[in-house]
């Protein structure tokens, strides 16, 4: 594996990586703010439904921008 394929294996990780703990942070932030809510499951599903297109988009764009490196 050369050098090039290597940083591109990187920073595919790094930006799944960013993606998990974005949605993780934004669970948490959640808790935070709506405790009474969150601990009765009424706004888990949308966080999820929120949190997951966005952790596909940011890997979407990382995976484009590393695309582009590429060629």
């Amino acid at each position: 594996m050369n050098k090039n394929s290597s940083n591109i294996i990187k920073e595919v990780l790094l930006a799944f990586a960013m993606g998990i703990i974005f949605l993780v942070v934004l669970i948490a932030l959640s808790y935070i703010i709506f405790p009474n809510q969150m601990t009765e499951g009424e706004n888990t599903e949308e966080l999820l439904l929120i949190g997951f297109p966005m952790l596909i988009a940011y890997i979407t764009y990382y995976a484009r921008k590393i695309l582009n490196k590429i060629k």
